[in-house]
């Protein structure tokens, strides 16, 4: 019983001093925002094949698809080869310029995010450093010595409490 008590005591007490010589928060650190690029859109390929309707090299009509891909004839590859031919994808150049687009955007809005971040950045050091004059106050090192006390007796009454409690076990 005497353990619970004291155990009690001490907490409460703790708990008090805490309360009461609480100390101001440090005024938090302005976090840097990061622009995000706003495009999804799928890369298209650089370059697509063309397909021929006639072999290059007899003139004959093409039908295989593979054939048209080679561009000669099932009896012409194997003498002449393929002779594939691809050129620059249209859809591809809009995708660039459309990416490009949204990436000069994506800088503007980082420049203007940067901005903003230095500009809080400066009144958090005009805040922290207001913070820190306020902690050099009669009232503010009076509470920190107050709370240091108040630790060390605490700690010394949980030691103590400690002793208390293992009497108590000894003797029963």
């Amino acid at each position: 019983m005497l353990f619970g008590t004291g155990a009690l005591v001490l907490i409460w007490h703790g708990l008090r001093v805490r309360q009461a010589n609480q100390l101001p928060a440090r005024p938090p650190t302005p976090s840097r925002r990061v622009a995000e690029l706003d495009f999804s859109v799928p890369e298209p390929a650089r370059r697509v094949p063309v397909l021929a309707d006639f072999c290059t090299i007899c003139g004959r009509a093409l039908s295989n698809p593979a054939s048209r891909l080679a561009r000669v004839g099932s009896e012409c590859v194997k003498v002449h080869g393929p002779r594939p031919l691809s050129v620059l994808n249209p859809a591809y150049g809009e995708w660039v310029v459309s990416k490009r687009v949204a990436e000069a955007e994506a800088a503007a809005k980082q420049r203007s995010l940067d901005r903003q971040h230095d500009q809080a950045l400066l009144l958090h050091t005009r805040d922290v450093r207001r913070w820190e004059l306020s902690l050099e106050t009669p009232e503010m090192v009076r509470r920190r010595l107050v709370r240091i006390e108040g630790q060390r007796l605490a700690g010394a009454g949980l030691t103590l409490t400690a002793g208390i409690a293992a009497a108590q076990l000894l003797g029963s």
